[in-house]
């Protein structure tokens, strides 16, 4: 038996037209994406919990979060739950989820995201590892956009590139050990980080401030590894 995630006809609308036309002429990306959307074995609403991971038929992972009476699957909302068809349950979501496009070290260092210099960061500070690996630990990072570090005064760059051990605790602290998705970043909260000694707080009013500073202008960027 399987569980299938099934977006809805608003969440196909929803896709920009290069990746409409990506799919519908690239059939190995297709059967990717249909094959990320099911999960094996049957796994109905009332079975599902808070944090629980479910492994999809491709070999990713889905991570499901609960908030109040709503149920998230990675992004994507369930909007009509437990369709039962033959030798497999159904549930309809509002989102077309995104397969996840290589580790989070990968993903820094490709051109979508303006992330050269964390990921050269994670070169000096060797974290380009662990981040390039996959296994059975995850990690959300909090990777500040190249224009952010430009933003920072020249005193701080330079002590950033004088001193490996500010350069470590910098890096980690943007590093948590797990998977978040912005459903759950939906209370006022703290976040632990790799740095060990220090926490990012979460505030939430009108959007999600991580120390009150620090807006989210991506979200939910799936990696292999977070």
């Amino acid at each position: 038996p399987y569980t299938i995630f099934v977006p809805n006809d608003a969440a196909f609308a929803n896709l920009t037209p290069e990746e409409v036309q990506l799919l519908n002429n690239d059939a190995s990306q297709q059967q990717a994406v249909l094959q990320y959307h099911v999960v094996m074995g049957e796994q109905f609403s009332w079975g599902l919990h808070d944090g629980q991971i479910l492994h999809t038929s491709n070999g990713h992972l889905l991570r499901v979060y609960k908030s109040g009476e709503n149920v998230y699957v990675n992004g994507a909302k369930v909007l009509t739950t437990d369709l039962e068809a033959q030798n497999a349950v159904i549930h309809v979501i509002d989102t077309v989820m995104d397969i996840p496009v290589g580790t989070i070290y990968a993903v820094a260092r490709g051109p979508k995201y303006s992330l050269n210099t964390f990921a050269d960061y994670l070169d000096k500070t060797h974290l380009n590892r662990p981040l390039d690996t996959e296994g059975s630990t995850n990690y959300t990072v909090f990777a500040p956009s190249d224009e952010a570090f430009a933003n920072l005064s020249p005193l701080v760059l330079q002590h950033i590139s004088s001193s490996a051990r500010y350069l470590t605790e910098l890096v980690t602290y943007h590093i948590h050990r797990g998977t978040l998705h912005l459903k759950s970043l939906d209370r006022n909260g703290t976040i632990s980080t790799l740095d060990g000694r220090h926490t990012i707080s979460v505030t939430v009013d009108s959007d999600v401030h991580l120390n009150r500073v620090a807006e989210l202008e991506e979200t939910d960027i799936d990696c292999d590894n977070g």
